[in-house]
């Protein structure tokens, strides 16, 4: 059982032709995000012991299997070629 929060991302992407048929994109994508909170909650069985809901481990014992919202800044560079 997890709840995640809804979110806006921000990127830009620049591009230039060069000559004719030649065009440099450059791309910088999720430099700044707003909002995606996950929360997780164990699920419990008939004796109202926790466990983790995907893996069935205990919940005290499962905290490296935690859903984290992770998002990283990438940087793109293509060189394409139009025809």
């Amino acid at each position: 059982l997890f709840s995640a929060d809804p979110s806006l991302s921000f990127g830009v992407d620049l591009n230039y032709r060069l000559k004719g048929a030649l065009l440099v994109s450059t791309s910088i994508l999720d430099f700044a995000r707003i909002g995606g909170a996950i929360s997780e909650r164990p699920c419990r069985d008939s004796f109202s012991r926790q466990f983790h809901c995907g893996t069935g481990l205990a919940w005290t014992d499962s905290k490296d299997s935690h859903i984290i919202h992770t998002s990283t800044t990438q940087f793109k560079l293509q060189l394409r070629l139009l025809f």
